[in-house]
């Protein structure tokens, strides 16, 4: 451990393994987490809430992805942006967020929207997983 970084605070969440959606049950009373399963791709529509899409799907028009590959096996699969192109890609999302959503005092946050493919695949995962823990002898670990 380095003496100015104690700990790293972070979270890994599973959604896929070997080409197949997954959901991490919660050890408190075998709830689901809230975590989505599947691989992502989230467009952004002009002047309309983002749209959090599984990967592969068609993007509506007038829709730009904003999930790309940076790394594969440890390499960079292109070469870093620089400051200038983080602060310009900034200055386009910024300016496509509604007014009411930019306020200091009191924003109003735009949800993003899941298409109906989406819910299905989390509602059928989830079924999945339930199924297994019903079935699993006491003390079974499910996964």
């Amino acid at each position: 451990m380095a003496a100015d970084v104690p700990c790293l605070d972070a979270a890994y969440k599973l959604v896929e393994y070997d080409g197949r959606p997954m959901m991490k049950p919660s050890s408190a009373k075998m709830k689901m987490k809230m975590t989505d399963p599947g691989r992502k791709q989230v467009f952004r529509r002009a002047g309309r809430p983002d749209l959090i899409a599984l990967a592969g799907e068609r993007s509506p028009s007038s829709a730009r992805p904003l999930l790309r590959t940076v790394m594969r096996g440890g390499r960079r699969t292109s070469s870093p942006d620089t400051w200038q192109d983080a602060r310009g890609r900034f200055r386009e999302d910024l300016a496509g967020v509604p007014a009411r959503s930019r306020r200091v005092k009191g924003p109003e946050p735009v949800a993003p929207v899941r298409p109906q493919g989406f819910q299905r695949l989390t509602a059928s995962v989830r079924a999945a997983i339930e199924a297994r823990l019903h079935a699993a002898p006491a003390g079974t670990p499910v996964g």
